[in-house]
């Protein structure tokens, strides 16, 4: 059982059956979800908020070696499944990768995020 101050870390990854193998085991993830965007107004100080729904993300450093293509990803939509060390597991529905994928020459590493559904998460 893991502790409840471990650091999350991905151990595997899949998007849309490509696997994933991030470096270092780290992504960033966004949760997405409905959320409250509140304000205090001027008038007394009152506070009000607003509900939206916002977009799950997740986003990564893949190594460029000579298996690595930018057409498993680029222009495609899919599931995107993140397992962790300590047994959660990360379900982005309608993942698509979003802004420019790029590699710096020397580096040997792809950052891609991407967007989809509100982050689903199982234990």
């Amino acid at each position: 059982m893991a502790c409840a101050n471990k650091v999350i870390g991905v151990i595997q990854a899949e998007f849309d059956g490509t696997n994933l193998d991030f470096i270092g085991g780290s992504v960033t993830i966004t949760y997405g979800g409905l959320m409250g965007d509140g304000e205090i107004m001027t008038d007394g100080g009152k506070y009000y908020s607003t509900s939206k729904i916002t977009a799950g993300s997740a986003e990564g450093d893949l190594p460029v070696t000579g298996d690595f293509s930018i057409d498993d990803f680029r222009g495609r939509c899919g599931l995107l499944t993140l397992l962790s060390d300590n047994g959660l597991s990360y379900i982005i529905r309608n993942a698509t990768p979003v802004g420019d994928i790029s590699t710096k020459t020397g580096e040997g590493k792809a950052t891609i995020k991407w967007m989809g559904d509100p982050v689903e998460e199982y234990k």
